[in-house]
């Protein structure tokens, strides 16, 4: 990860039978500690492309992550919901919340 405007990141998920799903984006804007703004690409759909806008708001002790996608077509959004991309979400955010517990 190169997190800083014209930087990219990519990151590769497996699942618990070792297949392994890729995606990688840029980043456009970066304004710490409150939002990130950049592409994401799964590498399984080449060419569907989604600008997301991550904000970071501090609740006292508790930050609310909100993220919002959007795609370049009606279609590009149904595929990427029909993909189980919502299950892979809801994992990282899990695995998210058990790292930041343990710090």
């Amino acid at each position: 990860m190169d997190v800083r405007p014209g930087g990219g990141w990519r990151f590769i998920q497996r699942d618990a039978a070792g297949n392994e799903f890729a995606f990688h984006g840029v980043y456009h804007e970066v304004v710490a500690p409150e939002r990130i703004v950049g592409t994401f690409e799964f590498e399984g759909m080449p060419g569907h492309v989604a600008l997301e806008t991550s904000t970071l708001e501090d609740l006292g002790g508790r930050t609310r992550l909100t993220t919002i996608s959007v795609f370049q077509t009606v279609e590009d959004r149904d595929g990427m919901a029909a993909s189980g991309m919502e299950l892979g979400a809801s994992e990282s955010m899990d695995r998210l919340e058990e790292l930041l517990a343990s710090a």
